[in-house]
């Protein structure tokens, strides 16, 4: 690839492409030579290139060199002050030049040291990706600088930052290329130098201006102590965790601040990052005790602060960076905070250079060396975890997930992976959705991370058991108690057999100990147990009713905490079909409740949570019961009290209004009737206001719309349609949102609500006579236009306006175009003709029109001919309003239509003759600019032989020419121009339509035709030849007409007479009857003119 994208043909064109094909060639050459690498037993790229030096792959190696600074250099304006003009191209570049800095570094090193101004140029530019990739490049070129050639370049780079007209960007690259390049080049510096440095990024942590520059510093002071210790003294911490307030930095001072930082009021910032990785990085090769509690107590601090949960991942990584050290922290990690954030390791080469860097600085292992780890773990384990903050633990969660998957691997980390999984396990109780998919996370990764197998075992046991009981033991003596979740009154297991309940069941023998125990009185399980047993004497609720009106009688207050569970049981028992339950359970509601609607009021949410699901409960009793409790709830109530559950109510009303028992759907209907009430209150604009009546319509049309009108039973979809219709009339101007899916859904359902059994009769009428099916089609279109959907319709249409329409409008048009049922297809043309007439909408419809025109002229050609006339009256009003482009379109289009099919079809014809008469009649202004293409077609189109045709021609021609006279002399260069071309068609009916329509040109213009009778003549005259066909007489008279009309310039034109005549005289020998009287008659009025000029010919 690389050989031939620099080969001479290539190379020469190379230079003009565009950047971002630049950037595409680049990117695309580095990623072939990680997957190279990757082929070749996934070695590094440096072990790739360098396997034969000399070879073909140094050569690659060294083009693709010169390709990146190619595009590096094309990528510079050419101005005085040198900028970057695509940031993404070297964005691009200098991902791949870092790449072959560690592959290759030998090809390029040499290459960029007079270069450094060069680089300047990117180094300050405006991306913040590309000034840190240029950084991480100076870190490489400065691994083979002299010491004074290092020294001077971070001297620059410090006055450059000290500059007061320094910008943002240039300080910025300034403190990244200072972190990278004392990272990299340490050995070569003198501690004065690069204490200057770690001085200058102190300071500039400090600076609260923009908060790019201590971003930058806090970035580079993380480089620097991550390849080794800070060059300033250590310092010690006071009693308040500040770094000393006297004297230069020292490395407590710049914890210090980095805590502070971290430590900011702000919820969310992309320094906290910076200075959380900061403090981690400090600590991987400084094992200093003062600065590793000093780090560890400002990133756990940062449990405390309100923080998004990416930030504590973050501090999780700065953790893990602490307790592992340089021994044991993740290669991907070190790699990770080595590296710039937007340099992706294709190839994992960085990872494994990590793992070298780490392996290089390890001393030999000391006694004590996990301690850090194991007080890490610890403290995560049994303070974070364990606080009685939610958002503590919230950030433990992360702490401990980072810790195991970065340190892992350390000894201590594998003997405790039972205890972290116990852990993790407990988190999955929290109510938290970031702390469970953090536990999860984490029990996946401690199997993974567990090289014992026997331990594996052990993991996997523990976990199902708790799992699978749903009780898993706290990790330490810190556990919370569980919450209780037990429900009253629940199918389960004690069954009831009694066919006069119709059957069912009360309960469980563990829910009802529960219950007992709840309300304080575990004897009662025996009166509960009697129930179950003796079931003849007390049916089961009866029996509970008692129970807990005996409780609730000697201890009223005690069943107070169990309300919420009680309320809604007996609430619904107060309507069960049972008149003795009713009465029974309606003396414990008036013993527990003392203010009924105070008390419905207050548990309105619990009695709809339970009754809800009732509705569709297995026992009709209960389903019963639920809607007219539910339907009794309804009155009175605003939209807060009912707003999470409006929608589900009526759906359940919805389906018990279709239950297979009819009293529960007499009790449906009842619910329908309360919950329709409820929401045409709650949509009116002018009773609940537009923003209550807004959200009401937000929640309650989608569901009318998509579910309602859709149902399979009958009343159902009658009910949802009235419900539609009166919500609607409400609404008012607050419809306007929901407008295009109302439009949308009602328009289809014109046909799909439409009987079946008027598809069925149209079907068999259409078999017996046209006539009868287009009676039948107009009178199932009056019908249609009679129904809720279309009152809705025009409710709509009174409200919409233009932004409604201009979201409706592209949503009608494939129902324009492939709509299914007569009602549909004529309703979406009512709808949009209706928008195009209305001055609030026209300009939408003038969007959208070429669309609208296109998919209405497919309609055009409809089977129906109602269809084909409401197409053709819609397509009129839009063409009235339509852009000058559509209208040509369109106009265009019914021409060729007309010339491509039209010959052939009749009832093309009719179709574009119809379209024509209705944009004449709707459209006359706009049709002016076309008269020129119409009206000559007109002209000769009113002589088709189709009736339908002709008579739509025909209207045509009437308005836009006047007179016949007015109209031929107006367009008679198209015409002459158009009647040669309709002669010529393959389709006899065509040229016989030409032939009248040119005889009535000629007789209209009289000598005026002479001008254009050659060429007329000689169209007649070569139509004329061949085989007789029917119709083909009227060729003959248009002849004759032309030789007459222009007789001066037939006796001009030298020998045409002769020739006419010959053609006539030839033709009257012909066998075929009408075709010879034909040619008799047009040779005789031709005689009659021209007698004495051609007496001798044809032998007269």
């Amino acid at each position: 690839m690389l050989a031939h994208l620099s080969s001479p043909p290539v190379l020469s064109s190379r230079r003009s492409l565009s950047t971002p094909i630049k950037a595409a060639m680049v990117s695309f050459c580095r990623d072939c030579l990680a997957h190279s690498a990757l082929d070749e037993g996934e070695v590094t790229r440096s072990v790739y290139l360098s396997a034969s030096r000399g070879s073909e792959r140094t050569e690659a190696a060294t083009r693709f060199h010169t390709l990146i600074e190619d595009a590096l250099s094309s990528s510079l304006s050419t101005g005085a002050k040198r900028s970057v003009n695509d940031t993404a191209l070297a964005k691009a570049c200098f991902v791949a030049l870092i790449d072959l800095f560690g592959a290759r570094r030998d090809i390029v090193a040499g290459e960029y040291g007079s270069k450094l101004q060069w680089l300047e140029s990117f180094l300050f530019c405006n991306s913040e990706e590309t000034r840190e990739l240029v950084a991480s490049v100076l870190g490489h070129i400065a691994l083979d600088m002299t010491r004074d050639q290092a020294s001077g370049i971070i001297a620059r780079m410090l006055s450059l930052d000290k500059d007061e007209g320094a910008s943002v960007e240039q300080r910025q690259g300034c403190l990244l290329a200072l972190g990278y390049l004392v990272a990299s080049a340490a050995r070569h510096l003198d501690d004065s130098v690069r204490s200057a440095v770690v001085e200058r990024l102190y300071t500039a942590m400090g600076d609260a201006r923009r908060i790019e520059i201590p971003t930058s510093a806090c970035r580079a002071v993380g480089l620097v102590g991550l390849d080794g210790a800070l060059p300033v003294p250590e310092g010690s911490m006071d009693e308040e965790g500040k770094g000393g307030e006297e004297g230069g930095v020292t490395v407590t001072r710049i914890v210090s601040r980095l805590g502070d930082i971290l430590g900011g009021k702000e919820k969310e910032s992309k320094v906290y990052d910076a200075a959380a990785h900061a403090l981690g990085s400090l600590c991987v090769t400084c094992r200093s005790e003062a600065v590793v509690s000093a780090c560890l107590d400002k990133l756990f601090a940062a449990s405390k602060l309100q923080r998004v949960e990416e930030l504590q991942l973050c501090v999780g990584e700065a953790i893990a960076c602490v307790a592992g050290a340089r021994r044991y922290t993740s290669p991907s990690l070190l790699c990770q905070l080595r590296l710039p954030s937007a340099y992706e390791d294709q190839a994992k080469d960085a990872e494994k250079a990590a793992e070298e860097w780490a392996r290089a600085g390890q001393g030999p292992a000391e006694e004590g060396e996990g301690c850090v780890l194991d007080r890490v773990m610890t403290r995560i384990m049994e303070d974070t975890l364990q606080d009685a903050k939610p958002q503590v633990r919230a950030a433990g969660a992360p702490y401990l997930l980072c810790l195991v998957r970065y340190c892992g691997v350390h000894p201590l980390v594998q003997q405790r992976l039972k205890l972290v999984q116990q852990h993790f396990s407990f988190m999955l109780s929290e109510k938290s959705e970031f702390m469970q998919e953090v536990a999860s996370k984490g029990i996946g990764l401690v199997y993974d991370m567990c090289g014992d197998d026997a331990i594996k075992d052990e993991l996997v046991a523990t976990l199902a058991k708790g799992l699978m009981s749903g009780t898993i033991e706290a990790p330490s003596k810190k556990d919370r108690a569980e919450d209780e979740n037990a429900e009253l009154f629940e199918d389960g297991g004690i069954k009831i057999d009694d066919k006069a309940l119709g059957g069912g069941s009360l309960t469980t023998y563990k829910e009802l100990c529960t219950v007992a125990t709840e309300l304080g009185q575990p004897e009662l399980i025996y009166k509960f147990l009697n129930l179950a047993g003796h079931q003849k004497v007390w049916n089961s609720r009866r029996g509970a009713a008692f129970g807990f009106s005996t409780i609730a009688g000697k201890a009223a207050d005690r069943l107070k905490p169990h309300l919420p569970k009680l309320i809604p049981k007996l609430y619904r028992y107060q309507f069960d079909p049972n008149e003795r339950i009713q009465e029974a359970m309606g003396s414990l509601w008036q013993m527990v409740v003392t203010d009924p609607d105070k008390a419905k009021l207050e548990y309105l949410d619990d009695i709809l949570v339970d009754l809800l699901p009732s509705v569709g409960s297995r026992l009709w009793r209960v389903r019963e019961a639920s809607c007219l409790a539910i339907a009794d709830l309804m009155s009175g109530k605003r939209f807060e009290h009912v707003e999470k559950h409006l929608v589900e109510i009526y759906r359940m009303s919805l389906r018990a209004m279709d239950d297979v028992k009819e009293t529960v759907r007499v009790a449906g209907t009842t619910l329908n009737r309360a919950v329709s009430g409820l929401s045409c209150r709650l949509c009116d604009a002018e009773q609940s206001g537009e923003a209550v009546a807004g959200k009401a319509l937000g929640m309650l049309l989608p569901f009318l719309l998509e579910e309602g009108i859709n149902q399979t039973a009958a009343e159902v979809r009658v009910a949802s349609i009235h419900q539609m219709v009166k919500v609607v009339k409400g609404a008012g101007p607050t419809l306007r949102p929901y407008i295009p899916d109302i439009a949308v859904v009602l328009i289809e359902s014109l046909s799909s609500l439409e009987p079946m059994m008027n598809t069925y009769v149209q079907q068999h009428a259409e078999r017996m006579d046209s006539q009868v099916a287009e009676k039948f089609e107009r009178a199932r279109l009056s019908a249609s236009r009679n129904t809720p959907l279309t009152e809705t319709l025009e409710l709509c249409l009174r409200v919409v306006d233009e932004e409604g329409a201009d979201a409706t409008l592209p949503r009608l048009v494939p129902i324009i175009r492939s709509g299914v049922g007569l009602p549909t297809r004529c309703g979406v043309a009512k709808f949009v003709s209706s928008l195009a007439f209305s001055h609030a909408t026209r300009k939408a419809v003038a969007k959208h029109s070429s669309k609208v025109l296109k998919a209405l002229a497919t309609g055009l050609e409809d089977r129906s001919q109602v269809v084909r006339q409401a197409m053709a009256s819609c397509a009129g009003r839009v063409f009235a309003v339509a852009k000058e482009s559509a209208c040509d379109e369109y106009v265009g289009h019914l021409v060729t239509m007309l010339e491509e099919r039209g010959a052939e079809d009749a009832n093309v014809r009719a179709c574009v003759a119809l379209a024509f008469k209705e944009m004449m009649a709707s459209a006359s202004d706009q049709m002016k600019s076309h008269h020129s293409i119409v009206l000559p077609i007109a002209f000769m189109a009113r002589h088709d032989s189709d009736e339908a045709a002709r008579e739509c021609w025909e209207q045509v021609w009437t308005e836009g020419a006047g007179s016949t006279a007015a109209g031929v002399r107006m367009h008679m260069p198209e015409m002459a121009s158009i009647i040669p071309r309709y002669l010529n068609s393959s389709s006899w009916e065509t040229r016989r339509t030409a032939a009248v329509a040119c005889k009535e040109f000629a007789e209209t213009l009289g000598g005026s035709v002479g001008p254009h009778l050659p060429g007329l003549m000689s169209a007649v005259e070569e139509c004329v030849k061949g085989r007789v066909w029917d119709g083909k007489e009227a060729l003959l008279g248009a002849m004759a007409g032309l030789a007459v009309a222009g007789k001066a310039r037939v006796r001009q034109e030298e020998g045409m007479a002769r020739r006419v005549a010959a053609v006539l005289f030839g033709e009257c020998g012909k066998k075929r009857k009408e075709y010879r009287i034909g040619a008799l008659r047009a040779a005789k009025t031709f005689c009659a003119e021209f007698k004495e000029d051609v007496g001798g010919a044809g032998g007269l």
